[in-house]
């Protein structure tokens, strides 16, 4: 809860932090902590401004309510129970712990499918997510996501088709004109 720095001046502002800021230390009430979206608060911190200690766009809270499990992607609500953040910061140290225990883990395939999915790796997201499919046929959390990944795979597959087609087709033109440009000589 913010307030002046002095005794009975808490307003109704409050701050939501995500690293230490020992310039609220011992003025600020601390009253809560995030218990789900912790992605939407990490989307809004990627507009800040670190000299300013503020967003750069305005944020606005407005129509907020309960998160139904459909809007799996701000609630967290995707069938397993877990109520961390859906793509960790720290998927470059990844741990493979439980899938060397159990390989058929449905949640942590899911879980790093998912991280594979948000770092553009969509090969691996289908592998992952067809093979957590395969051990629990009837989650429809993963076969949301299997979906979603299977269309963008396609659409970014067919994106890349076209630009290598006409890199080629360049390549092909330049090659007939130089054996064309060899032959009259």
């Amino acid at each position: 809860m913010a307030n002046s720095g002095r005794p009975n001046t808490n307003g109704s502002q409050f701050c939501i932090t995500t690293v230490p800021c020992a310039h609220l230390d011992g003025t600020n009430v601390v009253f809560g902590e995030v218990m789900a979206g912790l992605g939407i608060v990490r989307e809004i911190q990627r507009y800040g401004d670190g000299d300013l200690c503020r967003p750069t766009v305005d944020c606005v809270i407005e129509e907020c309510g309960e998160i139904i499990s459909s809007e799996w992607d701000v609630s967290c609500c995707d069938g397993t129970g877990d109520k961390l953040p859906e793509y960790p910061e720290d998927y470059r140290d990844e741990n493979v712990t439980v899938l060397e225990i159990d390989p058929r883990n449905e949640k942590a395939l899911y879980r790093r499918g998912q991280a594979n999915y948000a770092l553009k790796n969509y090969d691996d997201a289908l592998m992952d997510l067809r093979l957590a499919d395969k051990v629990s046929p009837n989650n429809k959390a993963v076969q949301k996501l299997l979906d979603e990944v299977r269309l963008t795979n396609k659409s970014y597959n067919d994106v890349q088709k076209q630009r290598l087609s006409k890199f080629f087709r360049e390549q092909k033109e330049a090659f007939i004109e130089i054996t064309c440009e060899i032959a009259d000589h």
